[in-house]
Order: structure tokens, then sequence, then C-alpha cells
């Protein structure tokens, strides 16, 4: 199963654009605290610069990314007003307001229906929540999640929004309950809602479409039985749940409450286009 930064490291490989995209946006956040888990990584100076003149014309979006931040510990919080100052300091002119995604680590789970094809033990659930996310990806089906999280001796429940692609792929539809295991705890998602990440997405989080919608697995053929098989490995089920829900269960997760984070920074390309390219490089790099 692709981690999130195995993916991101996967796309920056095969597109030149969002390697120095995100390298902007990276490099926006470099004033935070040093114990904050932001990656950056070199690239040549002539790509940063390209990608500053094209964010003028095609793409108002960019990134940063943070990996294994702990929820529990108030972490984020300190994190968020770190960006809040780099921003001030390096982006305040062409800011335009920014959303957050937060994805947990793999963990186990159960559907009620299983398909044929896919193995028990194949099958995975990611928590995850995505700022406004009503604003950004229409629900075509159900309602929004809840948020609050009921915890007793025996089971703990919570409310969840998930991809109406992915929801057909396992046969799980609005109203039924999947059951994810995280050590000796099981928690009970109620499913209340589908959405489709395919169709109406926003271009602010338009980068975020692969993790609202992991790809499903190709289908080739065994040469030697003729059989059906499956080529790619089982997408994890996106358990969207509101903050305060995430918030809960960070407490309750065995991965120790680590979450994944990615940032997408709105950018007035209008005020942007008034930069030169060197106060552009100056500010950002």
């Amino acid at each position: 199963m692709l981690s999130t930064w195995k993916f991101v490291k996967r796309r920056l490989g095969h597109d030149k654009w969002l390697i120095a995209n995100m390298l902007a946006g990276v490099l926006a956040a470099t004033t935070l605290v040093a114990t904050t888990p932001i990656f950056l990584r070199s690239v040549d100076q002539l790509g940063v610069r390209l990608a500053i003149e094209d964010l003028g014309s095609r793409n108002t979006t960019i990134t940063a990314f943070a990996s294994r931040v702990s929820l529990a510990s108030g972490e984020m919080g300190e994190i968020e007003r770190e960006l809040d100052t780099s921003i001030d300091l390096h982006l305040a002119e062409v800011y335009g307001g920014r959303e957050r995604f937060l994805t947990s680590y793999d963990l186990a789970a159960g559907i009620p229906n299983k398909p044929d094809d896919v193995h028990a033990e194949d099958i995975v659930a990611r928590f995850r929540n995505l700022t406004n996310i009503t604003q950004h990806v229409p629900l075509v089906a159900g309602t929004m999640s809840g948020s609050d999280v009921q915890a007793s001796e025996f089971v703990i429940e919570v409310e969840a929004v998930t991809s109406a692609t992915i929801a057909a792929y396992f046969n799980f539809r609005v109203g039924d309950i999947l059951k994810v295991h995280s050590g000796t705890d099981v928690i009970q998602v109620h499913v209340t809602g589908l959405y489709d990440g395919n169709v109406g997405i926003t271009p602010l989080v338009s980068l975020a479409n692969i993790f609202l919608e992991p790809p499903l697995p190709a289908v080739d053929v065994d040469p030697n039985t003729g059989e059906p098989v499956l080529v790619d490995e089982i997408p994890p089920i996106p358990l969207f749940v509101t903050e305060p829900s995430l918030l809960q269960l960070a407490s309750i997760l065995r991965s120790g409450s680590l979450f994944d984070s990615i940032w997408f920074i709105q950018i007035d390309s209008e005020p942007l286009k008034k930069w030169t390219r060197d106060k552009a490089v100056h500010r950002i790099v």
C-alpha cells in the first residue's frame, strides 16, 4: 500500500511542474520550527523560477507537506501558527486562504459484503479530514457526517463520508457500518454520505483528488487460467470525518495518533503577476 509520502514522491517523479510547485509551497514554510517534519528536496533553481512564472498563468495553488504529525500533543496547532507567520512574511500580498488535508496510516477494515476477488486481509481504511470538504467536493448521496464519537467499554462509533466509487467497488452504501481495527479496539464507522471527487472538485484542492479517489486496481487476465486477476494494489477506503471527530480518534488509534498533512495554499494570481521574477524567487525561496 502506498504511504502518503511514497505517493508524493511518485507524483513528483512524473510531473516537473508539480515538483517545482510543491517545492515552492514547501519552501514558503521554511520558517517552521526545526522539529516540524517538513520535507525539503532540492531541485534546479531554474525549475523554481519556471514554476513561479507559471503560477501566475495556470496554477494558483502551492502546497506544503508534513509527515507524522501528532494530533494528540497539540503539535498541529504549533505548525499552523508557524505557517501563519511564514505566510505573513513571504506571501501576504498574494495569499488567498488555505485548506488542510490529514490522513492516518493503514488500519485493518471489515466491510459488510466483501467482493469475491478481494482478500479480507488486504482491506484497509484510513481516517482522513479535509477542512471545509463540502465546499470543495460534492456529496452525491446521504449527508455530511456528524462530529460525535461514542466510546464505550466494547466499541467506538463514529460517522464518516467516503467516495461513491470506492463504496461501489467494495459493495457498501450509505447506512452501512464498517469495522475498523486499531489494536484491540474496534471502531464502528457509520457511512452517512458519499461524495464524487472526480466531478465538481474545486481547483484549490484538486491535487487532493488521489486521496479522495484512490485509484481502483487494474484487472488483467491470467494467461494460464483465463481468470481475471488484479494487477495493482487494493485501494484504501478513505473515511473522511470531521476535525472534532479526528481529534477524538487520535487518542484512540494505536498508530500513535500520527498523521500526514498537506496544506493547499491559494495564491491570488493577479497580484502575483505584478511581482518580478527576482522578487518572487526571493519571497518564496
